[in-house]
């Protein structure tokens, strides 16, 4: 989904093809579409909660865990931020991310930031002239296996079995 989007415009995410970032249909006329509307009605239904503003939400699944316990995500599905409607929350979401040297071979990250080319005041890291640190960490979201590779030739298998280009290992 994610590479389809790039092709139409670029844009991944909110305002990008598909996912209108403002939903005027709100009972306030200005709301926000946390997700995608194609994913927000494919897993809401009749059975979701409603918050007092009578828009039905998608349960998330909480992952319960104990002292010492760690859980993976894949950072490629959809996820945006939920509501919290009682104020203070005791959700906690620590993300320690995972770069492949080879993205950005000549520099040292070293874990100030979920987000390998930038600060954490939301500005990017110095790079040296030419080096797209941003283009370059988009098509790593948008083609997951271009980094990884050890997974490459399975995908191309794959890919090749269903009759698809492995176009998406180029950079």
């Amino acid at each position: 989904m994610t590479t389809t989007k790039t092709a139409q415009g670029g844009r991944v995410g909110p305002e990008g093809p598909g996912w209108p970032r403002l939903n005027h249909d709100a009972p306030n006329r200005c709301g926000y579409n946390h997700l995608p509307p194609a994913i927000y009605a494919q897993f809401t239904d009749d059975s979701c909660e409603a918050t007092p503003d009578g828009c039905r939400w998608p349960r998330p699944t909480p992952v319960f865990m104990e002292p010492g316990d760690a859980t993976i995500a894949m950072y490629h599905i959809p996820h945006g931020g939920t509501r919290n409607e009682n104020g203070n929350s005791a959700r906690n979401s620590p993300i320690f991310t995972l770069v492949n040297k080879k993205r950005q071979p000549n520099k040292v990250i070293e874990g100030q930031s979920d987000h390998p080319d930038l600060e954490w005041d939301g500005g990017f890291l110095g790079f040296e002239e030419g080096n797209d640190a941003f283009a370059r960490s988009k098509f790593a979201l948008c083609n997951m296996y271009h980094e990884w590779d050890g997974m490459q030739h399975i995908v191309a298998e794959e890919r090749a079995k269903e009759g698809k280009s492995n176009t998406v290992f180029e950079l």
